[in-house]
């Protein structure tokens, strides 16, 4: 149990007994990436068979000796022996990949994002891995391209301000609607939420906070129902009831895949700015933008 405070008051988080732990499953092998000193976790929500997602974000983000990654998961929706034995054999191989025991949906994409950030600050916070130093939690899709070096260099611009009490950092939406058309797959009835706009929230491709933030974040799930769309209710719902801010970093994101393709056309000869790209699930074009970005280091 750890006591935390959201606004002005204090709650107790019991990882045990709340409606979340439930659904953590680390089978059937442990995960180890919390187990190291680390200056960022990241947390990456990844389809089951992204396989080569995963290597990729393996491959170029695993090279840096303080940064830890964990692969949150779910389960298939219909028994499939040989994706689950290729996913524990990859999971005893790195140690890196969280199982939850639901299905992996869109309509459990919020227990997938809250069991992640639960399993976080329940094993990943001791006195044997954190000090009194910030540790920086991403939070990122696995089709997401990341510039590791503008990274570093945002983390360490944010650790010298002295700015990351009860901030995320991320692409931040504002007054934004439910879609109300019972055609899309992201339709929201007037029962699930009734209001016409949804209060600030970050996009769920990526964002950045600390494990301190996390933990207030949560406080006030003991008394919420959930609502199905993550990012939404993470960084939106829930968190207009702590003092947790978002900070808008918009204009580091690139959600135009042509931009992308275009800097890769030019192998690099072109000025790259952003701190987060879109990839549109290409991970041809992901793994090559990791691959290019190393190469002009």
């Amino acid at each position: 149990k750890r006591l935390v405070t959201a606004k002005n008051q204090e709650c107790q988080l019991n990882y045990h007994n709340h409606k979340i732990y439930n659904h953590i499953v680390q089978y059937p092998f442990k995960v180890k990436s919390c187990y190291i000193h680390t200056d960022l976790i990241i947390l990456v929500h990844s389809s089951l068979d992204h396989f080569n997602h995963r290597q990729t974000i393996r491959k170029f983000l695993q090279t840096n000796k303080n940064w830890s990654i964990v692969f949150i998961l779910g389960q298939p929706s219909i028994n499939n022996k040989t994706l689950e034995n290729k996913i524990n054999y990859e999971s005893n191989l790195n140690g890196d990949i969280l199982r939850m025991e639901f299905v992996d949906s869109y309509r459990n994409l919020t227990l997938k994002h809250l069991s992640g950030l639960w399993w976080l600050i329940k094993h990943c916070h001791h006195d044997n891995i954190l000090n009194d130093e910030t540790i920086w939690i991403l939070k990122m899709d696995d089709d997401i391209f990341i510039d590791e070096i503008l990274l570093k260099k945002f983390l360490k611009h944010l650790s010298q301000l002295n700015e990351s009490e009860n901030q995320i950092y991320c692409y931040r939406m504002d007054n934004t609607s439910p879609l109300r058309d019972q055609k899309s797959k992201w339709y929201v009835s007037n029962t699930e939420y009734s209001y016409n706009l949804y209060p600030s929230y970050c996009s769920g491709w990526a964002y950045l906070t600390t494990i301190d933030t996390i933990k207030k974040l949560l406080c006030p799930l003991n008394h919420m129902d959930l609502f199905w769309i993550d990012d939404v209710f993470v960084t939106g719902i829930l968190r207009q009831h702590t003092n947790i801010n978002l900070v808008a970093i918009n204009h580091l994101f690139n959600l135009n895949i042509q931009i992308l393709y275009r800097w890769l056309e030019y192998h690099g000869q072109t000025k790259w700015f952003y701190l987060f790209s879109q990839t549109n699930n290409d991970w041809y074009a992901m793994q090559k933008a990791y691959r290019q970005r190393k190469f002009l280091l």
